[in-house]
């Protein structure tokens, strides 16, 4: 059974009794049901992904259930959610690599809200689903539940940043579920944690828009990733005119362009993860 899951919109840091604040995990949005003792997880576009993630499948409810939540592989070495370790899992189709990786980067299933217990349970107020889903969370390594605060927004997200985490999620405690509807009066709010570069923004991708940015380093220019978004006026100030070389897949500019990017951190091999400009100097 699926639901379409609820969708946010974006915010900053606030502090309000009418709302819980709980930690964003760096993950796979998840719904996962249990209907008649047969379970099946799908993504927020509807794609079923239980058989990649076998642990999800061992998990037993006591009646029919409908879950929404993140599905996270922790780093052994950072001891933190980890988006590369949780992606690399989900591209993931060979049976026995599968059951290696059940191993080395178990997943976890994150869960943040019930959606059906018995019958739809969407229409009560958040309040009264948190109370309903302490008792529906099976004891299991792969399954728990994300834990949140009440009230202070500000103080939880100055947490986040200290331990350097994507972010936290705020919801309105009298709030309903609304199946794949974005909240636009400020019911559930995402509120990211980013960070900020120094880059040089070095050429433009011909076949889909994106720029391609770098970092000064001793060395010279380093890769950093591509910029997949920017407004008319920052387009207009980088322009494209100069361009010393080109391919069928790129123009690299005469003189690259100084800019600030803001970003959600960094992967392992160094490109920033969604960078997008914040000013161009």
């Amino acid at each position: 059974m699926f639901i379409w899951p609820m969708l946010l919109e974006k915010g900053d840091p606030f502090t309000s009794e009418d709302y819980f604040f709980q930690w964003k995990a760096d993950g796979i949005r998840l719904i996962l049901s249990s209907m008649n003792g047969e379970i099946n997880a799908y993504t927020r576009h509807k794609t079923s992904c239980i058989k990649r993630f076998p642990e999800l499948a061992t998990l037993k409810f006591r009646e029919d259930v409908v879950l929404d939540g993140e599905l996270v592989c922790f780093d052994p070495e950072t001891k933190k959610d980890s988006w590369e370790l949780v992606m690399r899992r989900f591209q993931m189709t060979n049976d026995y690599k599968i059951a290696a990786a059940m191993k080395s980067s178990p997943v976890i299933f994150l869960v943040f809200d019930v959606l059906y217990l018995g019958a739809p349970t969407m229409n009560m107020e958040l309040n009264e689903r948190k109370e309903v889903l302490k008792d529906v969370i099976p004891d299991s390594p792969y399954i728990s539940t994300i834990p949140f605060v009440d009230t202070e927004g500000e103080i939880y997200f100055e947490q986040i940043k200290k331990f350097k985490l994507e972010g936290c999620v705020a919801k309105r405690k009298r709030s309903i579920y609304r199946p794949g509807e974005r909240s636009s009066n400020r019911d559930w709010i995402k509120i990211i944690r980013y960070e900020y570069y120094e880059v040089m923004i070095t050429g433009i991708r011909k076949q889909k828009f994106g720029y391609f940015c770098s970092f000064r380093t001793e060395e010279g220019l380093k890769p950093a990733g591509v910029i997949e978004f920017a407004t008319k006026d920052q387009r207009r100030q980088i322009g494209w005119s100069e361009i010393s070389k080109e391919d069928n897949f790129k123009k690299i500019f005469r003189r690259p362009v100084p800019a600030i990017v803001k970003s959600r951190g960094k992967t392992h091999n160094g490109f920033l993860r969604t960078p997008i400009i914040h000013y161009l100097d």
